[in-house]
């Protein structure tokens, strides 16, 4: 995987080994890179190319951007629906298929019970198992201990879901210590993440960092 822009001349190559980032110095050019992924995440047009084996693909299937830290939510509702879809394939495997049939009728014979002790004739809708699944509250189990740790959770349940994606960060490192960013790069490297820090502040050079800066005067460093 690549990204190349008509912004600066490098270009990002996403190898095994290493956490891309970009520090961009330039206020108006860090607004409008990231201003231009965003609206291609949207279904717009923009100057910003992501490729894999040479071959441009959606910024929208392709690549998230997080640049929210204080309430981090490992259960985005897009997220829970795909896990409610992934639980309703579940559910058609024989065995399953059999046992939520038997409880569905057993739920439907029950509120057909307290329907009849009311003095009016009551309507409701068919139940079904995706009906079912929204309604208990499925969600992701949080076990994580510190908001770092819930951020890499979080990368391994979308490549679950929805498969390798590229994840950019936006400023990551004004909230997180070295000591956890170091954590962060280190776990990426293993699981083989995809990712990009975007600052917009010079800081002390990751280990496993492969970065480019781009200064106040749009030098490339």
């Amino acid at each position: 995987m690549k990204l190349a822009s008509t912004l600066f001349n490098e270009v990002l190559f996403f190898e095994e080994g290493f956490v891309n980032s970009i520090i961009i110095e330039n206020q108006k050019c860090f607004y409008n890179f990231l201003k231009d992924i965003q609206a291609q995440i949207e279904g717009n047009e923009g100057c910003t190319v992501l490729s894999k084996g040479n071959i441009p693909v959606s910024f929208a299937k392709n690549a998230e951007v997080i640049d929210s830290f204080l309430s981090f939510d490992l259960n985005k509702k897009t997220l829970v629906n795909k896990i409610i879809n992934q639980l309703e394939k579940n559910s058609l495997e024989s065995d399953m298929f059999y046992k939520g049939g038997k409880l569905l009728g057993e739920i439907e014979n029950y509120v057909d019970d307290l329907a009849a002790m009311f003095p009016f004739r009551l309507e409701y809708e068919k139940l079904n198992i995706i009906s079912l699944l929204k309604a208990i509250g499925i969600n992701v189990a949080d076990d994580a201990d510190s908001d770092i740790e819930r951020i890499i959770n979080y990368i391994e349940l979308v490549k679950e879901l929805e498969g390798d994606k590229l994840f950019i960060f936006v400023n990551m490192r004004s909230y997180f210590s070295d000591e956890d960013m170091i954590m962060f790069c280190k776990d990426a490297i293993l699981h083989k993440d995809k990712i990009l820090l975007v600052e917009g502040t010079d800081r002390k050079r990751l280990p496993t960092e492969k970065r480019l800066l781009i200064d106040e005067d749009l030098c490339e460093i």
